[in-house]
Order: structure tokens, then sequence, then C-alpha cells
């Protein structure tokens, strides 16, 4: 069983979705504003239905408005990622400097309310912090750890620590740049997950792949019918199926639908 937290296919295809997501088991696909504007992402959502597992989450919302808020809180996302790697009225991404802004903190507040959780993945280090003081509920979809390959957009080990302390899902996404110097393979996202459990254990860990965000993937996983290489790689360092069960799917599965 497979669960991923973070894919970009409602970004870059069309609805309705072939079989891009073959050997998915539940997942949350995001759509990403880039270029477009709010009221384009909410048209694919509402094309969007929440079958099969899968879950919708939006990623990065500038310059929303209440009433495209109010919109936004109504298609039940699992989470808004806030900024992408730059500056916005809501915070500092990872290529800029500065914290939470006001409409940052009123977006949170709203999104906490209605029970959506808001995603830090992207952010730099003291908008990180500050979406972590203000919001109830937050995780990080997908990023990777600076203890094992240092990246901006990577989270270093204080920054874990504050998620794991409020009980936070994180996803170790696939972004080669992210994981290692060079051209990167499945054992590099084995050891990013690795450095999370020996510290914090497996309960909230979970992966985040960015399928579709990216095309500087593993060499051996470039699609979810590939994921079994993980296991076998989980299993050669000494992790039980259980454990890997874990990673690989339940704990993001509990994170959506409870136990």
């Amino acid at each position: 069983m497979n669960a991923d937290f973070h894919n970009d296919i409602l970004t870059v295809r069309h609805l309705p979705l072939g079989n891009e997501l073959e050997g998915l088991d539940c997942g949350v696909l995001a759509l990403y504003l880039g270029k477009r504007s709010i009221e384009e992402l909410f048209a694919v959502a509402r094309g969007f239905r929440k079958t099969g597992g899968y879950e919708l989450a939006f990623e990065e919302v500038s310059g929303i408005t209440d009433e495209q808020l109010e919109t936004l809180i109504s298609f039940r996302p699992r989470y808004v990622t806030l900024t992408w790697n730059h500056e916005n009225d809501l915070a500092h991404g990872c290529k800029s400097s500065g914290g939470l802004k006001p409409r940052g903190k009123e977006v949170i507040r709203r999104l906490n309310r209605a029970g959506i959780a808001v995603d830090t993945a992207h952010l730099c280090r003291q908008s990180f912090f500050d979406v972590c003081d203000a919001s109830d509920r937050f995780v990080n979809s997908h990023t990777c750890f600076s203890a094992v390959h240092a990246n901006a957009r990577n989270i270093d080990d204080e920054q874990i620590e504050c998620l794991h302390e409020a009980g936070a899902l994180v996803g170790v996404t696939f972004v080669g740049a992210f994981l290692t110097a060079g051209k990167a393979d499945s054992e590099n996202v084995v050891r990013h997950v690795d450095h999370y459990v020996q510290k914090y254990g497996a309960e909230g860990v979970c992966l985040g792949s960015d399928f579709y965000g990216t095309q500087d993937l593993p060499a051996d996983l470039l699609n979810y019918k590939s994921w079994d290489i993980l296991v076998e790689k989980f299993l050669k360092i000494g992790y039980n199926r259980e454990v890997i069960e874990q990673i690989l799917y339940l704990n993001l599965k509990n994170f959506l639908y409870g136990r």
C-alpha cells in the first residue's frame, strides 16, 4: 500500500485523470498557483472529486481575498501552502528572508478554524517558526533534511523538532537537488527518512514525492509502481515490514482519515 503527501498531477494534467496514479492507494493532489489566478485553481478544484482515497490541497495562495478564502475552505483541502520559494503577501519563502505577515496570520486563523492544516513547505526559517507559533494545525508536505544534505528547501533538526513536538506529519520528497549532490536514487530517499526515524521514531514521517512538480527525480523512482524498490531498501537496512508500511502508507492514511 502506498500513500503520497504531495503530488502535482492536478497542476499539470487536465481532468479527468488517466492512469497516472496507478499504484497509489491514497494521497494528496496539490494545485500550485504559479502564474495562474486563484479563480483558475478553483475551476480545476470544481472538477475534482474526492474519490479513490485522493484528497485536494492548494500550494501558494498569494493575493487571496476574503471571499476567495471562503471558497477555498469550501473545497475542504487537506492543507494549504502559504507561499512558494519567494516572498508574497502572506509570508517569506526559502529564497527570501523574513517573518509571517499580518495577512498570513489572518489566513492561518481562518484555515485552522475550519480544521485545515497549514503547510510549512517552501517557507524560510523565520516564517516557518512564525507559522508554528501562529497555527494550531500544521504539517510539512514535501521536504528533506539539512543534516543529510544542505539545500534552502530543506529543514534543520530544530525545525524537525518543532514539527515532531506538535505531532505534525512530515513528507520526505523525491526532488533530487534536495536529496543529494549529483544524481539521486532511492537510497537517498531512505537516508533522509532514516534520519528522521532514528531521532524521532516512525510515526511522524511519510513520503511527499512531488511527482509532476519536478523532473529532477531519483533515477529509480519515476512513478508509483517503482515504490517497491523502497521496501527492499528499508528491509536491507533492518526495518521490519510493519514500520515500512507505517512510513509508506499508514501515517498519511491516519492523518487523512483517522485510525
